[in-house]
């Protein structure tokens, strides 16, 4: 009984999360959503301004 209760418990908790997510997404400006979008996007060639300069070994 304390498993199942501890389960219901938590997909509460994670509503609850999961609605103030979309509640502070929903109140965001599209200037706000728009500056928090970055380009993570790896280069082709590391020396290339925005390059990844990871070496293989690091992968």
């Amino acid at each position: 009984m304390a498993a199942a209760l501890e389960h219901v418990l938590d997909e509460a908790e994670e509503l609850e999360f999961w609605n103030r997510v979309h509640e502070y997404n929903a109140s965001l400006t599209r200037a706000e959503r728009d500056s928090c979008v970055h380009d993570h996007t790896p280069r082709d060639r590391p020396s290339e301004p925005g390059g990844t300069d990871v070496a293989e070994e690091e992968w």
